[in-house]
């Protein structure tokens, strides 16, 4: 998968803190203090159970992989943590943050999309590439790449507030940045789930949704309601994996609503 040309073996040794630099494309954006102050109080007592990954930059040292780990050892008073030196490119040195930061589930969703969104802008990996790369479908990687549409101000309230994945996606479907915010802390501070927040964002879209002058023409039957359940149908086919678009018409003599779903290639 990696293109880096074989070189010199990797190295296992002890490098001083002091020698180690951030990572060129920082893939951590937010860290949880009290599991860092954890982690700090383990290797105190343990060590650092495993290497970090590193990679050389002149006479110091670039970090690859184990960023929260060298966090941890700092505040624990370490001077030298283990670390295993390698060689790789800018682009294989991403790609190798990402997956061990993913597998280890170390990363929030929103870091995670922000990862993939750098590593496609950089043509390091194209979307099937990365797909196959993490071993998830095409349809699962564009879903991640959807949350960097979320102003930063918004995301900001979806890290503070812990606000999963899946309910985070209901925010998507807002397109004003000051109702998102709004929300955001209405879902934060009310508990509400995923169902929940759901109900909350059609409530809000409903409610914005114009009278249409032409409504008479259909039988006294409440369009908006019939575009709000069109809608609910057109996010479950996304949600299932379903790669399907929705346009709208209004015509003199009817109202066309046309559901496209792609086919599996």
């Amino acid at each position: 998968m990696f293109k880096s040309k074989k070189k010199k073996m990797p190295v296992l040794t002890e490098v001083l803190i002091s020698d180690i630099l951030p990572p060129k494309d920082n893939l951590r954006r937010y860290f949880e203090i009290t599991k860092l102050d954890e982690l700090s109080r383990s290797i105190k007592r343990y060590g650092v159970l495993q290497p970090l990954l590193l990679r050389r930059a002149g006479k110091k040292y670039e970090m690859v992989a184990g960023e929260r780990r060298l966090r941890a050892a700092s505040l624990a008073g370490l001077r030298r943590v283990p670390a295993i030196i390698t060689e790789l490119s800018d682009c294989d040195a991403a790609a190798v943050s990402l997956i061990e930061n993913i597998h280890r589930e170390e990363l929030s969703f929103l870091d995670e999309c922000d990862a993939l969104r750098r590593l496609s802008e950089n043509e390091c990996l194209n979307i099937p590439n990365l797909a196959y790369t993490l071993s998830v479908t095409d349809s699962r990687i564009e879903d991640k790449l959807r949350f960097n549409a979320l102003s930063q101000s918004v995301r900001k309230a979806v890290a503070y507030n812990k606000i999963s994945e899946e309910t985070a996606k209901q925010l998507l479907r807002l397109d004003s940045e000051e109702t998102a915010l709004k929300v955001a802390k209405k879902i934060a501070e009310n508990g509400y789930d995923t169902s929940q927040s759901r109900e909350l964002v059609e409530k809000i879209l409903i409610s914005e949704m114009p009278v249409l002058q032409t409504a008479k023409k259909y039988n006294g039957g409440d369009l908006r309601l019939l575009r709000n359940t069109l809608n609910k149908t057109v996010d479950i086919m996304k949600r299932s994996g379903m790669r399907a678009k929705a346009s709208e018409h209004d015509e003199d003599d009817c109202y066309e609503y046309t559901i496209r779903v792609e086919k599996a290639q």
